[in-house]
């Protein structure tokens, strides 16, 4: 079975599996977050070219507020957020590429 979501909405996808011939009382349940942006996926680095040809959005989060309170906030829309940051006193960008249409959101800290 193939299940495809569409982004803007947040939720939680609830699968129960039960065995094909089996005893018909033994079920395993799934409960699958979804994320508004979870078609994006995370990736590591972004070549020059593909900086200059595919569509870009920029998110840049600045103000009086921990790293790790933005990655929470950036975790509470887009996959594989991590809970820190290696430096708490540089910049981090995170990169992610929309697995449907395949724009690219930067997020900067």
């Amino acid at each position: 079975m193939k299940i495809r979501t569409s982004e803007g909405q947040s939720g939680n996808l609830l699968v129960y599996v039960v065995p094909r011939g089996g005893d018909p009382a033994t079920c395993q349940v799934l409960d699958v977050e979804l994320k508004p942006l979870n078609l994006h996926e995370r990736i590591e680095s972004l070549s020059q070219e593909e900086l200059e040809t595919i569509p870009l959005s920029k998110v840049t989060l600045k103000g009086r507020f921990q790293p790790s309170e933005a990655l929470g906030w950036a975790g509470s829309c887009l996959p594989d957020v991590p809970h820190n940051v290696q430096s708490e006193s540089e910049s981090t960008a995170l990169t992610f590429r929309s697995t449907l249409v395949g724009t690219i959101v930067v997020l900067t800290l």
